[in-house]
């Protein structure tokens, strides 16, 4: 399984056109809008967040 940054991520998107940064990267995991990550709350800060790389380079795939 690899598992990338919410940067690593972000540059991956950046590359495909599209405007986004790290922030909106987890506030998309986090509200589902993204569905190839995780993430972990501790009251208002992000704990851990997880990008899989698979999955986000499927969903890439299937929005060219």
């Amino acid at each position: 399984m690899d598992v990338i940054t919410a940067q690593e991520a972000t540059e991956i998107l950046r590359g495909e056109g599209m405007k986004i940064n790290p922030e909106t990267v987890r506030l998309g995991i986090l509200q589902g809008q993204f569905p190839w990550g995780n993430i972990i709350m501790d009251g208002e800060r992000v704990r851990s967040c997880w990008i899989y790389k698979e999955p986000l380079m499927r969903w890439i795939e299937e929005r060219r």
